[in-house]
C-alpha cells in the first residue's frame, strides 16, 4: 500500500465492471483511497462504465479515481508510479490468467486474486502416449483428463508464485452450485522465493511433458 492510504488496484478482464466497482466501494468504506482501473477488450461497454463512474464522482469525490481502460490484459500498462498494489483477475480465460499473473509479478504487486477459467492450453498438451508410470487411469476418460489439466495448470501457477516470493494458497471462493469455476489462487508478497516450489514445478513439467504458459510469460526454464 502506498503512503496516505492510497491503494492502486487493477481488475484485469473486468467484464461488466461489477467486481471493479465493488472493490473500489469496499476500499472507500475502509477509509482508504483507492485508485482503481478496470481493463477489458469491450470498448463500448467500458464507455458506458466510464460514464457511470463519472456520475458517481459527481456525488462523491471518492469515485473520481475509478476508470475503465480498453485493451488486452497482456498489453495494458499502469501509469508510472501507479503500479498496482492489488491485481484481480476473475475468470480471465485460459492463458489470459497467465498474462495477469505475470504482469502482477512484474509490477511487484502486494496482493493477487485470480480465479482461473478454461485452462485449455495445458489440457491440449497432455499426451495420452507419454503418461508418467502409475497415472494411466487419469488419462483414460476425457472428463478426468480435462480436470487433470485444470489441476496441473493451477498447481504450477501457485508454485510459480511461491517461487517468486509470494505466500500462496488455493481456495474455494464461492459455493459450487453457483459456478464450477470456483477455485481462486490467492497470493501475497511476503517473503523470500520458495526454492522447493520451483523444484516442484520442474518436476511436474518434466514428468508430464508439458510447458505451462506462465513459465514462458516469466521467461523461466525448467531445470
Amino acid at each position: 500500500m502506498a503512503d496516505g492510504g492510497i491503494v492502486d488496484v487493477v481488475d484485469l478482464g473486468c467484464g461488466a465492471g461489477v467486481l471493479t466497482m465493488a472493490t473500489h466501494h469496499h476500499l472507500l468504506s475502509r477509509g482508504l483511497t483507492p485508485r482503481t482501473v478496470g481493463v477489458d477488450l469491450k470498448s463500448d461497454l467500458l464507455d458506458r462504465l466510464n460514464a457511470s463512474a463519472g456520475r458517481l464522482a459527481e456525488r462523491d469525490p471518492g469515485w473520481e479515481e475509478l476508470r475503465f481502460d480498453a485493451g488486452s490484459i497482456a498489453d495494458w500498462q499502469p501509469q508510472s508510479g501507479s503500479e498496482p498494489d492489488v491485481v484481480i483477475a476473475l475468470h480471465a480465460c485460459d492463458t489470459a490468467t497467465d498474462d495477469a499473473l505475470a504482469a502482477a509479478i512484474d509490477w511487484e504487486s502486494r496482493v493477487i486474486l485470480a480465479a482461473p477459467c478454461c485452462q485449455h492450453d495445458l489440457q491440449a498438451q497432455l499426451d495420452r502416449h507419454a503418461i508418467p508410470p502409475g497415472f494411466e487411469s487419469l488419462m483414460k476418460h476425457g472428463i478426468v483428463r480435462e480436470r487433470l489439466g485444470d489441476l496441473l495448470t493451477d498447481t504450477v501457477r501457485a508454485d510459480l508464485l511461491a517461487s517468486r516470493g509470494y505466500r500462496t494458497d488455493v481456495i474455494e471462493f464461492v459455493a459450487g452450485e453457483h459456478t464450477a469455476k470456483n477455485l481462486m489462487i490467492r497470493a501475497t508478497a511476503e517473503g523470500s522465493p520458495d526454492l522447493a516450489a520451483a523444484s516442484r514445478v520442474d518436476d511436474l513439467v518434466s514428468r508430464w511433458g508439458v510447458r505451462p504458459a506462465l513459465l514462458d510469460r516469466l521467461g523461466a526454464r525448467p531445470s
